[in-house]
């Protein structure tokens, strides 16, 4: 689609607007003859079209034979800018030169993209696949891309799946990371089933162990629920990996906490940096003073395109940022505000954890010491196993 834009643009076309009561019968008289047009509209009684400027003339000669009107509305092409600058030769052939090299140009990969990584660095497989021939300044034909894939997997175990596209002078290595099966339990080391919290069992199920409590009991935090030591009738002790599931009433008391006043901290954007990027190597387009104490820096990227060819290079921007302190005044009504959004947090916290809130009363709520403060009692059910392993003395 491109390469063709790029033929017709050397070439040279006009835009052609045609007119009259034989509009239809001069069309399928061009189609029969096999005129190129294309790019065909109508707009009111008129219709309009793009033609080669050759053949212009055979379309300018069969429109005798028809009532119709030809007119010639645009002119595009090189033909067209060489004739109108044909007395500065230098600056039509260093047109010509630049499209050309622009042309040249975008055969090779000039940028290198990574997406869908999550926990393994861009640098890293850029690095990797720059050693197997796909980095900047690279001719991007006759790239085993397949080949690298299948190198690419071999070589980063998180990663289940990658597809390397290479667009114009740009290659996009997209990438699925692996999602790894939880450990398995260690299940030759002897532990007991402990309660990581304190509170009364309303559920316990023993799958492995001696389960030395009972529905409705309450157990203290570290509590044995279930004994990773199972004795048989001869009082003979045998050691094992106890599992189990205790699902308690647990009560808890959250503490929730908010100045009145305080201070914010955000990043102000005192000057910013571009470079010039090519082949990897920055080269300084802008110089700014020196900021001396705490900087952040971000950056964004820009990437030229003429014609839709991406361009050899492009822009970086760095932002240089400074910490700043922003007072901030609430009424106790904004702070109260603000612990409730915090309070809902907590509690669909909760519930992520498959922790079921039975209930909840608000022990205190009010302003004390410039802070608003809310407590809240809640009863929940969880499940408070945890397992502890068992150390034996080597005496």
């Amino acid at each position: 689609m491109f390469l063709s834009k790029i033929l017709r643009f050397i070439r040279g076309f006009v835009r052609v607007e045609i007119s009259g009561p034989e509009i239809s019968k001069f069309l399928n008289y061009l189609n029969k003859n096999n005129l190129y047009i294309w790019n065909i509209s109508k707009i009111k009684n008129k219709i309009y079209i793009n033609i080669f400027i050759k053949n212009y003339i055979d379309l300018y000669k069969l429109s005798r034979n028809y009532n119709i009107k030809i007119k010639i509305n645009n002119k595009y092409g090189l033909f067209f800018i060489i004739k109108k600058y044909k007395k500065r030769f230098g600056l039509a052939f260093g047109f010509l030169f630049f499209i050309i090299f622009l042309l040249t140009m975008s055969q090779f990969i000039w940028t290198v993209e990574v997406h869908g990584n999550k926990t393994i660095e861009s640098k890293q497989i850029i690095d990797f696949i720059s050693s197997k021939q796909i980095r900047p300044g690279r001719f991007r034909k006759n790239i085993d891309v397949r080949s690298i894939e299948r190198e690419i997997l071999l070589k980063f175990k998180k990663i289940s799946w990658v597809s390397i596209n290479i667009l114009g002078s740009k290659a996009n290595i997209e990438i699925n990371e692996r999602t790894f099966p939880p450990k398995k339990i260690d299940i030759g080391k002897p532990c007991n089933i402990v309660a990581s919290k304190k509170g009364v069992i309303k559920n316990i199920e023993a799958y492995q162990g001696q389960n030395l409590v009972e529905i409705g009991d309450f157990v203290e935090k570290n509590q044995i629920l279930v004994s990773g030591i199972l004795e048989d009738k001869s009082l003979n002790n045998t050691p094992v990996h106890s599992r189990a599931k205790a699902i308690a009433k647990v009560e808890e008391v959250f503490k929730f906490s908010q100045p009145l006043n305080y201070q914010e901290k955000h990043y102000k954007n005192l000057s910013n940096n571009l470079y010039l990027q090519v082949f990897n190597k920055q080269i300084p387009i802008n110089f700014t003073k020196k900021i001396d104490g705490e900087i952040k820096y971000s950056y964004s990227t820009v990437y030229p395109k003429i014609f839709d060819i991406s361009l050899p290079f492009n822009i970086k921007k760095r932002y240089n940022q400074t910490p700043v302190l922003t007072s901030i005044s609430l009424s106790p009504k904004q702070a109260k505000e603000k612990l409730i959004k915090k309070i809902n947090k907590q509690e669909t916290k909760l519930k992520n954890n498959n922790i079921k809130i039975l209930s909840k009363q608000i022990i205190k709520d009010k302003l004390f010491n410039n802070n608003y403060l809310i407590i809240i009692k809640y009863i929940t059910e969880q499940d408070i196993a945890k397992s502890q392993e068992i150390i034996f003395n080597s005496n």
